[in-house]
């Protein structure tokens, strides 16, 4: 299901651009994943980093975000149903920067939620 929504929300495609019958090493390229769309820029990282407590307290539901942005709220629906109340410190990690990746990815829609989350 991640590489699932992993896929939905990155645009691009990695392939190797020697065969596998070549010799020499495997190097990688970026590639469109529809013909005629540019890549994006890269966004500046300026989000706090994954320690940060406000990424652990919507990760624990201590805090509401209101939004109306139907792919947040099924983002965060899908990390909160993976997550057990036993799951593991490194599981938990794993669930922030999935959905700091989101929000790094949609900041320029997340701005509200991005308000509420650090202020």
């Amino acid at each position: 299901m991640f590489k699932k929504l992993l896929a939905i929300f990155t645009p691009w495609k990695v392939r190797p651009t020697e065969s596998a019958a070549s010799t020499k090493p495997l190097t990688t390229e970026v590639t469109d994943a529809t013909p005629g769309m540019a890549l994006a820029a890269p966004v500046e990282d300026t989000l706090p980093a994954v320690s940060h407590p406000a990424w652990r307290r919507l990760l624990d539901r201590r805090i509401t975000l209101e939004t109306k942005d139907f792919a947040l709220q099924m983002m965060l629906s899908w990390t909160w149903s993976q997550l057990r109340p036993d799951s593991s410190e490194a599981i938990k990690l794993q669930k922030i920067n999935v959905l700091r990746m989101y929000f790094k990815k949609n900041q320029h829609v997340l701005q509200k939620e991005l308000k509420q989350l650090f202020g």
